[in-house]
């Protein structure tokens, strides 16, 4: 797969996401890492860090995070042939 990004507007989306995070769980961080570019069979293309007081609500922010991020990043993929 290969992955595409408009950066400056990916960056801009995820730091509104994280904004909307610190307001529904008690996030005392978030790292996220998306690959862009070719990435192989069995290699990672997302690392997603997110550090809270309980694991439920890391778990809950970690998958809001991930879903929004599909929904409103514009990071593109493509399968290679």
């Amino acid at each position: 797969i290969e992955y595409e990004a408009f950066d400056k507007m990916a960056a801009h989306q995820f730091h509104l996401l994280f904004d909307q995070m610190e307001t529904r769980w008690p996030i005392e961080s978030v790292r996220v890492v998306h690959r862009i570019g070719r990435v192989n069979v069995n290699e990672s293309s997302l690392w997603v860090e997110v550090v809270a007081p309980h694991r439920g609500e890391a778990f809950a922010a970690c998958q809001w995070l991930i879903d929004e991020m599909k929904r409103v990043v514009p990071i593109w993929k493509k399968p290679l042939l």
